[in-house]
């Protein structure tokens, strides 16, 4: 390889030979020795191939350069270069749409897009600081090439890596708006180009796997804008930043880029903390998992704007973000929109100070189109805004200068619009709804909307007055007159003459004097008074008996809430084709005459969908009085209409629920579909979205083949709905949609035994609907998610106003295995649920022991369930339960002798107890049957409870299950007592052994408790190869064996903390061996293993299959000790390890020895826990007082123990003195 600056010499000699000038042959050599340069580029074999680019460029070089006197003053190196991009980029083939002067002038400085030194910079799509296209450090810049500005000019083909040769002296690259250009990796030939300033190549079709390295090479780059490109589909690599200091815009949007697992590694820190970039433009970025299929798509938070301390302006538009607007946002921001964004939460009041405003450069910030609550801060009203944008939500009485999507288009110039914007708005107002498709029929120019169009822009453009709500009624009524043939209409007077739409024939504005229009009696009602900015806003189209043909356009639905009538009756030859979503968008009609005027067509046409949709032609329901029959739908049977009675329907006793009091203006409008036992079938139609927020009820119930399917789109406009019954359909979604959290006033919901199933229950289907009161979700198979938090996930468990709970007959898989595992659940997530009144779990495979249950509990039913324990936490909890049905389970022990006493009985409200079919022993205590005589309804139980006892019924007898099937048989339950350690075959790192298995361990091993410190056994609290017990399995990322440990032994996590197993969640980062290196979990799942083992260290932890782990439990369930209510600061890591110090102290001087309970419990351990359990279960004043002095005794041993430890020889030898002075002493005062 030759390098560039060893041509030096050449180029010099060549330079004094021009001086008479270069003959042919003498260009091609150099040419050669160009194309010899550089590694990237192809060698010069390649000048001797006819039809390549570059012998192309090299011939045209010669034939033009030859013999040219004065050639000393222009570069043979600048000719071929751009020789190399002409040919390259197909200007042969495909012509561009400039070429002035390309190739046919010898001084390449008057080319079209060619900027040389000290020229005027060519103007430049976005390019408005030319004056940084001059570079005054570097010399020798007469006539070389310092701009190449080829933007909109219709390149193809692939840019020439030729371009390298320009090297340092090229400031401006601009090619973006060519979109079939291309430019492949590696890009080499950026090494050259250390002076290269700005480089737009957005909308081309340039490829990288992600940001590209190579970018680095640029280090004096200032703008650079690849949007829209393929430089797409991998990393944001930080490296391609690492160098860019002077870096002050970068337009990254269009694209979509890799998740790196977190938003520290998808936005790095290189390119987060670019010291000089004050704008950045992010629009319609996706960010998407590389290493799943498909590929998920993930949403980093804003959080990494608070490191882009530089920031002046932030373009963040259709880009979805996680959670809302950050409060650490860069000070002086004066551009910021984040329209479309998914943003939640509320907007924080300190953005009153990140917005740097004046009056010289006022600001721009675009908050609408997301999910923000509250309104826009005070103190931004005082600040100076160019435009201020946001939903109604923050814009109510508020000083926003736009409201929505639609109202915060562009803005026009003093003169106006020009007839290119209001093009560019009506393509916006033409793809914003997914009912009109997209902007592809405005390249028809004979289509009604692009006529419409080009109507609009010629009438309305440079008139100062017009603003976004003008063009889009201008446009929706020039829709319909070209749709529906107006030449041929027979009245149109002012339609499209006058550029005030409110003069048209049969058009009414607001507080205008309603046109006469046939069958309208009550003009009145077309005044909207209670919409804001209704001015100039078409609230009445009256086009009846007027000759109207064609199809009645749905662009109309553009008009939005505004439009009050609509009357285009006694038009016999217009049409309006199905589907009517464009009516999803009319909220605010009041009038529709289209030859139904006393009913409301969109109503009637749902109910027919329903009707045809549901085979009620081909397989009859049970009961279709009225359907079709009369047009008076609200006497159809299982409709209901405004103020009338609530139909009766199955599993609805709340009936008031469905009278919506705060919609105005409901006559006729269907608020409730009951069409429960009808026989239905087919598929429920999606069309019933149509009825929008008016719906209230739908019970489509125990109809076994009626079908539903996703996706569940049509619950985006049901925002009204208050009772929602699917049970016993064939509904079908991948477990609970994610769409149902549309429903935000979802009172009731019933899906039990549908094909809602096979999948997981989704948290996100529940974060909204905080007004669900009752759920049945039983008789389905659920995805088992990895732990019981995922499975059961918390915004279902915190659901804040559920009182019913129907979760029988239920089954967890794992959808990972094959086949499918099956998982049980515990019951810990019900302690969660605060609200609850009613939960029947009946049948549904349970484990565990009964937890403590919520205070709201009232009715409570774990009918052959499966759970195991004792009844102790009925009696200890905070529930007071009046109907409890526990029979069928493992539950042992004997029933409590306050249990009557904590059930909330009445002779007005009797209680009812069943618990046959359990192990329990002994008798019914006499307080429950005292209890009994009046405040029992029912009361059943085994043999050894009844047996001469109050029961109402014995075994069997009570009926919840048949005699001849017999109670349910479920696998046994570990066995009693506790257990704090880890299975046999966990494997422990043992200094001078390698990894052993647990079970092999003995005292003395050395085994390692943190990276490479290794101690020995000094005891085990628990050992026995016999017994069994329940572990958690926690599996984590990378090839170690899973974690096997007890839910109360306590493991190492993130930031050095101890937690029981119990509390460890999929995500959590665990600590391991390996210093600076964290697992991250990956699933939890329990299981039962012969052999318990639990050695102990003196630091308190061990290293078990590369994972940190204490050698202690904590109690409670908790990280910290609880005193009552009360959490201290005392770790139970920190208290289990003060508390052992007297074992360790005892063992370090040899006093006492190893010994073991039958279930291989170290008494060293035995009688501390059973003492600690008791203890626990005091008074909340007893036990501080205890806890508090056997505090203070073992703080003493344990500080013994630390002097020891660090002086054991001097201990020792001090003991020993000690202890012969006291038998000297005691010798002398023995009698004479």
């Amino acid at each position: 390889m030759k390098s560039f600056a060893l041509l030096a010499p050449l180029l010099l000699s060549c330079a004094c030979m021009m001086v008479t000038a270069l003959n042919e042959n003498e260009i091609l050599d150099l040419i050669e020795d160009l194309q010899d340069s550089e590694s990237y580029l192809a060698d010069a074999s390649i000048l001797d191939q006819p039809r390549s680019y570059q012998a192309q460029a090299a011939a045209s070089t010669a034939s033009t350069l030859e013999n040219v006197a004065g050639m000393e003053e222009k570069h043979v190196l600048n000719f071929y270069v751009l020789a190399c991009i002409y040919y390259a980029t197909n200007q042969v083939t495909s012509p561009w749409v400039d070429t002035s002067n390309w190739l046919v002038e010898s001084d390449y400085c008057t080319w079209h897009g060619i900027t040389c030194h000290n020229e005027d910079a060519v103007e430049c799509l976005d390019i408005s600081d030319t004056e940084s296209l001059f570079i005054t450090d570097l010399a020798d810049t007469d006539d070389r090439v310092l701009g190449i500005c080829l933007t909109f000019n219709e390149l193809s083909g692939t840019w020439p890596a030729e371009t390298g040769l320009l090297g340092g002296y090229l400031a401006l690259l601009a090619v973006d708006y060519n979109e079939n250009l291309a430019a492949i990796e590696p890009y080499n030939w950026f090494d050259s180009m250390s002076g290269l300033k700005q480089l737009y190549a957005g909308s081309t079709s340039w490829e990288a796997d992600g940001i590209p390295t190579a970018l680095n090479k640029l280090t004096k780059l200032e703008y650079f804008d690849c949007q829209y490109t393929y430089w797409s589909e991998g990393p944001i690599r930080g490296e391609a930043f690492e160098t860019l200091e002077n870096l002050k815009y970068v337009d990254i949007g269009d694209n979509s880029y890799d998740w790196g697992g977190n938003d520290e590694s998808t936005l790095p820190s290189d390119f987060v903390g670019l010291n000089s970039l004050t704008t950045l433009r992010m629009n319609n970025v996706i960010f998407q998992d590389p290493m799943t299929e498909p590929k998920e798509q993930y949403y980093p938070t804003l959080s990494f704007m608070g490191d882009m301390t530089s920031l002046t302006a932030a373009y963040f538009e259709d880009t979805p973000f996680a959670g809302g607007l950050p409060t650490n946002l860069p000070s002086g921001l004066q551009i910021l929109s984040l329209n479309e964004c998914g943003l939640t939460g509320t907007v924080p009041s300190n953005l009153v100070a990140r917005m740097n405003c004046s009056t010289e450069v006022p600001c721009v910030l675009y908050l609408q189109g997301n999910q923000l609550t509250g309104s826009i801060p005070s103190g931004l009203c005082n600040k100076e805004f160019e435009a201020l944008g946001g939903d109604a939500a923050q814009c109510n009485d508020s000083c926003c200068t736009c409201v929505g999507i639609l109202g915060c288009l562009s803005e026009p110039t003093s003169e106006g619009y020009t007839e290119q914007s209001i093009l560019g708005q009506i393509k916006a107002f033409q793809i914003s709804e997914l009912y009109l498709g997209d902007d592809s029929v405005f390249s028809n120019v004979n289509s009604y909307q692009a006529r419409a169009a080009a109507s609009t822009a010629s009438a309305l453009a440079g008139n100062a007055r017009i603003e976004p709500k003008n063009i889009l009624n201008f446009y929706v009524l020039a829709c319909i007159y070209y749709a529906t043939n107006g030449g041929l209409w027979r009245f149109k007077s002012n339609w499209l003459v006058d550029s005030d739409y409110c003069n048209w024939y049969g058009i009414t504005c607001h507080n205008e004097a309603v046109v006469e229009c046939e069958d309208i009696s009550d003009a009145d009602t077309l005044f909207i008074t209670d919409l804001l900015d209704t001015d100039d806003r078409v609230l009445g189209i009256c086009l009846t008996f007027n000759r109207l043909t064609g199809t009645w356009p749905a662009e109309t639905g553009l008009l939005g809430g505004y439009l009050a009538l609509l009357a285009i009756d006694l038009n016999d030859s217009v049409e309006a084709m199905e589907p009517y979503d464009w009516f999803d968008s009319m909220s605010g009609l009041k009038q529709l005459y289209a030859g139904m005027e006393e009913k409301h067509v969109l109503n009637f046409y749902v109910l027919a969908c329903i009707y045809y949709a549901t085979n009620q032609v081909t397989s009859p329901w049970v009961d279709t009085s009225n359907w079709l029959v009369e047009s008076d739908y609200c006497t159809w049977h299982g409709i209901t209409c405004h103020n009338e009675d609530a139909v009766e329907c199955l599993d609805i006793s709340d009936t008031e629920s469905l009278f919506i009091t705060d919609l105005a203006d409901t006559d006729d409008r269907v608020l409730g579909i009951c069409l429960t036992f009808n026989e239905l079938s087919g598929t429920w139609p999606a069309e019933t979205g149509l009825l929008g927020g008016y719906l209230a009820l739908l019970a489509v119930d125990y109809n076994e083949n009626l079908a539903a399917i996703e996706p569940y789109n049509w619950f985006d406009s049901m925002s009204g709905l208050k009772q929602l019954y699917a049970g016993s359909t064939s509904w079908e979604a991948d477990g609970i949609p994610t769409a149902l959290n549309k429903l935000t006033k979802l009172e009731h919901f019933d899906v039990h035994y549908t094909y809602w199933s096979e999948g997981p229950i989704r948290g996100e289907a529940f974060a909204t609907l905080e007004n669900l009161k009752s759920v049945n979700i039983g008789d389905n198979i659920y995805d088992w998610a990895g732990d019981e938090a995922s499975t059961v996930p918390p915004e279902f468990v915190a659901l804040p106003s559920l009182t019913f709970l129907q979760m029988t007959n239920m089954r967890f898989l794992d959808p990972t295995t094959e086949p499918k595992d099956q998982y049980n659940m515990t019951l810990s997530f019900i302690e969660g649920m605060n609200s609850l009144d009613t939960a029947w779990l009946d049948n549904t495979r349970l484990e565990g022991t009964l937890p403590a249950l919520p205070a709201s509990l009232n009715s409570f039913s774990l009918l052959g369930c499966g759970i195991w324990g004792g009844l102790l936490s009925l009696t200890t909890g905070a529930a007071r339960l009046n109907k409890a049905w526990l029979n069928g389970n493992q539950l042992t022990g004997t029933v409590p002798s306050n249990l009557g006493a904590r059930m909330d009985c009445s002779t007005e409200l009797p209680c009812l107890l069943y618990l046959e079919g359990n192990q329990l022993t002994g008798p019914m205590p006499p307080g429950l049957c005292s209890n009994h005589i009046d405040n029992f309804e029912s009361l059943g139980g085994d043999l050894a409870q009844c047996d001469g006892s109050c029961c109402t019924c014995l075994e069997f007898d009570c009926g919840n299950f048949s005699p001849n099937e017999g109670f349910p048989v479920f696998p046994p339950p570990p066995p009693a007592g506790f257990a704090f350690c880890f299975s046999g075959s966990s494997l422990v790192e043992v200094q001078g052994k390698g990894a052993i298995k647990m079970e092999d361990l003995v005292l003395g091993d050395a085994v390692q408790v943190s990276t490479d410190k290794y101690e020995p056994i000094y005891s085990f609290g628990h050992k026995s190869v016999k017994s069994s017990a329940i572990f958690l399995q926690i599996a984590t990322e990378g090839s170690r064996p899973p974690l096997e440990i007890s839910p109360d032994h306590m493991v190492g996590i993130e930031g050095g903390n101890y937690i029981p197993a119990s509390l460890v969640k999929k995500g959590d980062r665990l600590l391991t061996a390996s210093e600076n290196q964290l697992a991250v979990v990956t699933s939890i799942k329990p299981v039962v293993r012969n052999g318990v083992f639990a050695p102990f260290t003196v630091s308190g932890t061990l290293v078990v299959n590369g994972i940190v782990a204490s050698n202690y439990i904590a109690y409670q369930g908790s990280e910290y000790l609880k005193i009552g209510k009360i959490e201290t600061p005392l770790s139970y890591q920190w208290v289990a390890h003060t508390f052992n110090s007297v074992h360790r102290l005892a063992v370090s001087l040899e006093i006492g020895g190893e010994t073991y309970t039958a279930e291989g419990v170290s008494q060293w351990v035995d009688v501390p826990h059973q003492m600690m359990t008791w203890v626990l279960e005091q008074h909340t004043l007893l036990s501080a007082i205890l806890i508090g002095l056997a505090l203070a005794v073992v703080s003493v041993a344990r500080l013994v123990e630390m002097i020891i430890m660090a002086h054991p020889t001097t201990t020792i030898v001090g003991i020993l003195i000690g202890l012969g002075m006291a038998l000297h002493r005691l010798n002398r005062m023995k009698p004479i």
